[in-house]
């Protein structure tokens, strides 16, 4: 099994889940690919491909597992235009965001390709939170339905890095090395925000689900 981390923008530097993840899971016996990519401050879309590209060019789609972060996984939707019979085992984009934010440095990444992932979406999840900076609640239902991706909801996660308290995030591990990807983990990780609140809360989630879709 091959573990591939696409980083984000300004890269995923020590105490980011994607580092830890990656050392633990190399010492553990996996193969892991933990590409750098040029100007990680000041990315582009062309030079980043192309990495990416030369890292994959002889692994097994059979035999990997994806885990991008971010900008990392705007990358990876741009990679799959390209090469949209490319279909990993698992994919697990982690707080992708829609467009650039405002953020100059960045707009080479977008607007988003338009793609059919065909059976590829299967092997796919989204994984968002409500209280992310670079992305809404609303931002994230677009691009889940874009694509046709299953979505994993974590709540009060922020952008799920560093700064939220991620670093070695257990369920990522376990997500990346099982067989089988599930949509529904533990309490915590629910599908939506409206399944986690009306299973921690009963029906007086309902004001609460309000207050997240105003």
């Amino acid at each position: 099994m091959t573990i591939l981390f696409i980083h984000a923008w300004g890269g995923s530097g020590k105490g980011h889940w994607q580092d830890i993840l990656a050392k633990k899971l190399a010492k553990a016996g996996h193969k892991v690919l933990f590409p750098s990519f040029p100007s990680p401050d000041k990315p582009h879309l062309k030079e980043w491909l192309a990495t990416l590209e030369e890292v994959l060019k002889d692994v097994d789609p059979a035999d990997l597992r994806v885990a991008t972060h971010s900008l990392g996984g705007a990358l990876w939707l741009h990679f799959m235009k390209k090469k949209i019979a490319f279909c990993p085992q698992k994919v697990l984009l982690v707080s992708p965001p829609l467009t650039d934010c405002g953020i100059p440095e960045i707009k080479d990444f977008f607007p988003l390709p338009d793609i059919d992932l065909g059976e590829a979406r299967k092997n796919h999840l989204l994984i968002y939170s409500d209280n992310d900076n670079y992305i809404t609640l609303q931002e994230f239902e677009t691009l889940a339905k874009k694509y046709s991706l299953p979505t994993h909801f974590v709540p009060h996660a922020g952008h799920i890095n560093i700064a939220s308290g991620f670093g070695d995030w257990e369920w990522m591990e376990k997500e990346l090395t099982k067989n089988i990807l599930e949509i529904h983990g533990a309490d915590f990780f629910i599908n939506t925000p409206e399944e986690f609140l009306i299973r921690k809360k009963g029906c007086d989630a309902v004001k609460e689900i309000r207050k997240l879709r105003d």
